[in-house]
This record gives C-alpha cells, structure tokens and sequence, in this order.
C-alpha cells in the first residue's frame, strides 16, 4: 500500500516536468489540478493504484499530502477508476466495470470541500444485466441535503436519508445503507 502511493506521489512531482508517463503494468497515476480547498492555491488530487485491483485517492493541498483509508476498484480494460472535476467544484471518483461479463456496474463517490475538510458529498451506484434489458438498478443520493432516488427496473422513486456531514478520511467505503436496494 505505502509503497503505491509514494509512487504516485513521486510520479505526481514528475510529471509537471513530463518524466512519469507510467507504463501498461504500472500505470502513471490519474490526476486533476484544482483549487479544491478554495484557497486560491493549485490542489492536486489523484489516484494511486495498488497492485493490479485498487487504487487509493491522494491529494496535495497547501497542507501536506494525504491519503485516503478506503480504494476504488480497479479492473483491466474498460474498467479502470478516473478522477472528474465538477462544475461546482467537486471531484468524482468513478469506478465500475464496463467490459467483462454480464453484470455491469458503475459507482461515483462525490466528494466536497466544506467546513475545512473533505468530506463525501454523494454516491451514485447504477447497474445493468447486459442480457435482460429489464435488469437495471441506479441509486443516487446527495448526502448533504439528504436527497435522491433509487431505481430497480422501471420503479423509481424518490428516498430521503439524514443529512449527513462525512469526512472521506474517516469514511470505511461502505455504500450508504438506503442505496444497498438497488444493487
């Protein structure tokens, strides 16, 4: 685990200078550069794979370098984790698998910055049978307002969860209870 992220963090000073490409077996890690803490400063966040099945979110603020203590899931093609910047000023972690076998996935943590730290602001859990086009489940909740729906087949409704203020660092990667329905 240390290992993976120090290369990352080492691939991430180098790559201003285009010296990390990575390779097909050790991939340079995904990166975004924002101002994600709002204080005016470049943030960067990334993603840095561990071994051939996960990956773990690093960011560097004006504070130092930190790591999360949960990890995506990270698969061969067509399967592997990305970082997206929001309109709002958020970040995305998307995983999923678009690829292999029948059951077909896709999960987004979104994660803000508020109060002084980041903290996850929603999750999204959609999936589909790739052989019964009436299989199909999606679960979208924002954590923050306490509002969102959930789908199986062509029932959706709309769900109401607590309001909830969730530091990433200590959240354990478990999905939202209320979200478990529609997977």
């Amino acid at each position: 685990m240390k290992q993976g992220i120090a290369t990352a963090i080492i691939c991430a000073a180098l790559s201003s200078a285009g010296l990390c490409a990575g390779t097909a077996a050790n991939p340079a890690p995904e990166t975004l550069r924002l101002d994600l803490t709002g204080d005016g400063t470049s943030d960067q966040v990334l993603l840095a794979f561990e071994g051939a099945d996960a990956a773990r979110l690093v960011l560097r603020t004006e504070r130092g370098w930190h790591s999360l203590p949960w990890t995506v899931w990270r698969g061969g093609i067509g399967q592997q984790p990305a970082l997206r910047h929001t309109p709002s000023g958020s970040i995305q972690v998307i995983a999923g698998n678009a690829a292999i076998g029948r059951y077909r996935w896709e999960e987004t943590r979104t994660l803000a910055w508020r109060e002084g730290q980041l903290q996850l602001a929603g999750y999204t859990y959609r999936w589909h049978d790739t052989l019964d086009p009436d299989a199909v489940g999606h679960c979208d909740l924002n954590l923050l307002t306490g509002r969102g729906f959930r789908q199986l087949g062509t029932d959706r409704s709309p769900i109401r969860h607590p309001p909830a203020r969730i530091n990433a660092a200590d959240w354990d990667g478990t999905p939202p209870e209320i979200c478990n329905a529609a997977r």
